[in-house]
């Protein structure tokens, strides 16, 4: 019998909260709170994949032992003050809730409701290496495909939002399958993206339906259906595993991905080489997808060793500085979440947590119209400052985001610092710095002080630098300081030299709107090379003239291979010829040599008839039919 609590609460707090996003470092942005509208907990079915059918009426979860659906048509007529009791005075297990046994060893990887109306009753699930495809006509799962390809466990599915029968699958063994139910004997397509790592995640686009991209550590492969199997687009996307892709459904040529590196981005596939913007997190980001309404995108995290916020995060995409609104009551990790109904006023929004809960949002019109476009087309550089009553404070957010009668909203100038945000935050910058640079220690990264202390030591030289980075940084082509500090082993004429290698890398990086920090660090490392490299050449030079001569012949010779001294092979004729230095002949003294020898011939002073002897050895082939 499934254990169940059931509550519903307060849709709104009516006020703002602080929540750590992608704003300046050490700030703390304030955005609007909400609590969700239905909450149910089953404790027994240890679900880790949730899905919503095309109706929003049903929905389905699913794990090793259990399959469960979760009928949405009558829960906002149920009472949880009140809830139905059985006979021995425990909650009733029907309310609304329908659970089938599963036999089978694996896990559920992935769990998708097909996502075009005329397809509405599929649902494919995905277990190690099959997919299967059930219907709940009967009130039971029924399976209508069975399909086999992949020779690894399957990671990701989705449907195909315009072609009813479309279905695509990609496994840790590298390809992704597309599939026709149709004729579901095989795919009907198969694309391989040739790397080590495998497929984790497959995305449709939902707009055209004719690209396809799958996500590969922290790369991305972006497919044409009408071009066959070889990719279109490489984007590398992050430096850490990828955990979800999200297409534009306004935009052809626009996706979101989710990385481990907190960072959620947004790239447009005609312009591969630099995301368009970029939302930095504190920890993992687990899913992004947009919002099915304005211009907004959800995200839930994982916060790093089961500690911090659980809440889900909503965003405008026309501002990553701060999140508008956080939606919170989860107690663990929100493992996926859906939209619900798309036939009633306010939006829905369904998740699934590792704390065994349902919960719904009722997405109200004032968290709509702050997921607007930002700012408006008839912006009159204006914005709105909420004040709070109390005269505790206040919290500055964008217009129309004015609550009821608890707030009173003031005009104030726009400040020209929030019309051009930074694209990347120093935070996430010293996350992405590769700490295994060569020559280079990290002492300290402190992007509330905005600063970082680097030791830097090559061939004898020792450099102590400190690195602080203004507000606008790398905004207006805005370059960080930089300083020699306390330990610095270095002459006047060579530190002017290195400074002006430091100005000019940073100069040529923020004039393009880029990070310079460990480019400048690698063009520091490579000029005192240069340098060092240069100052003990002419050292050399000096006290030796022929010994620069014999180091590069060194270095030159260590490249050639010692010739053979023996070998056999037989001819075409069949007979076997050999070759070996003799070890009956004379032994030649020869001057000392510290080269490698190039021939075998050199082995022996020079003459090829002490290496060979008088004839060479030859074994006759011998003809079986003749006796012995």
């Amino acid at each position: 019998m499934s254990s169940y609590t059931e509550s519903r609460v307060g849709g709104s707090l009516g006020g703002l909260i602080g929540v750590g996003g992608a704003g300046a470092v050490g700030s703390e942005p304030l955005c609007l709170q909400r609590k969700s509208s239905w909450v149910r907990e089953y404790r027994d079915l240890q679900a880790n994949v949730m899905s919503v059918d095309w109706t929003g009426s049903w929905i389905l979860l699913a794990g090793r032992r259990l399959l469960a659906l979760q009928s949405l048509r009558d829960y906002e007529s149920t009472d949880a003050s009140n809830p139905r009791m059985d006979d021995h005075h425990h909650p009733a297990v029907d309310c609304g809730l329908r659970k089938f046994q599963r036999h089978s060893k694996y896990e559920v990887t992935a769990a998708e409701w097909a996502i075009c109306q005329h397809s509405q009753e599929y649902c494919a699930i995905a277990t190690c290496q099959q997919i299967e495809v059930v219907t709940w006509r009967s009130g039971e799962p029924t399976l209508q495909h069975s399909l086999r390809a992949h020779t690894r466990m399957i990671t990701d599915i989705d449907w195909h939002s315009k072609v009813p029968h479309l279905l695509a699958s990609c496994s840790i063994d590298t390809f992704t399958h597309l599939w026709d139910l149709r004729d579901p004997r095989k795919p009907v397509l198969s694309l391989s993206a040739v790397c080590m790592s495998g497929a984790s995640q497959v995305g449709f686009n939902r707009v055209s339906g004719n690209l396809v991209a799958t996500a590969h550590d922290g790369d991305l492969r972006i497919w044409d259906q009408r071009k066959g199997s070889c990719p279109i687009q490489y984007i590398t996307a992050h430096l850490s595993r990828i955990h979800g892709i999200n297409w534009s459904h306004d935009h052809e040529t626009s996706l979101s991905t989710a990385s481990q590196d907190g960072t959620v981005k947004y790239f447009d596939i005609n312009n591969p080489r630099r995301a368009e913007k970029i939302i930095t997190t504190s920890c993992p980001v687990w899913r992004a997808r947009y919002t099915p309404f304005a211009d907004g995108l959800v995200t839930t995290s994982v916060p790093q060793q089961g500690r911090g916020e659980n809440s889900l995060l909503m965003w405008n995409n026309s501002k990553q500085d701060a999140p508008i609104c956080a939606l919170v009551g989860h107690t663990d990790v929100v493992l996926d979440f859906a939209w619900g109904r798309k036939d009633i006023h306010d939006p829905e929004l369904i998740t699934w947590s590792r704390d065994q809960t349902i919960r719904i949002w009722r997405i109200d019109e004032e968290v709509r119209k702050l997921c607007e476009r930002f700012p408006p087309d008839d912006d009159d550089g204006f914005m709105i400052e909420e004040t709070n009553g109390g005269g505790g404070g206040s919290s500055v957010v964008p217009s129309g985001a004015v609550g009821g009668g608890k707030f009173t909203a003031t005009v104030c100038p726009k400040s020209p610092m929030r019309e051009k945000q930074p694209s990347v935050s120093l935070q996430h910058e010293f996350s992405l710095l590769n700490p295994n640079i060569p020559h280079i220690d990290i002492e300290v990264l402190d992007p509330i002080k905005r600063t970082a202390t680097v030791r830097i030591s090559v061939n004898g030289y020792v450099i102590m630098l400190q690195v602080n980075f203004p507000a606008l940084y790398p905004n207006n082509g805005t370059v960080p300081e930089f300083h020699y500090c306390q330990g610095t082993s270095l002459d006047d004429s060579l530190s002017l030299t290195l400074m002006k290698v430091l100005r000019m890398t940073a100069s040529q990086r923020v004039k393009k709107g880029r990070t310079c920090l460990e480019q400048c660090l690698r063009a520091l490392v490579d000029q005192l090379k240069k340098s060092s490299t240069s100052n003990g050449d002419r050292h050399l030079r000096l006290q030796s003239p022929r010994l620069e001569g014999a180091l590069s012949s060194a270095l030159h010779d260590a490249c050639v291979p010692f010739p053979k001294t023996s070998g056999v092979r037989f001819s075409q004729v069949g007979i076997l010829v050999t070759f070996s230095r003799p070890l009956n002949t004379k032994r030649i003294s020869l001057k000392q040599q510290n080269t490698t020898p190039r021939a075998l011939s050199a082995l022996s002073g020079g003459y090829l008839g002490n290496v060979m002897g008088s004839q060479p050895i030859l074994y006759a082939h011998r003809d079986p039919s003749t006796s012995s």
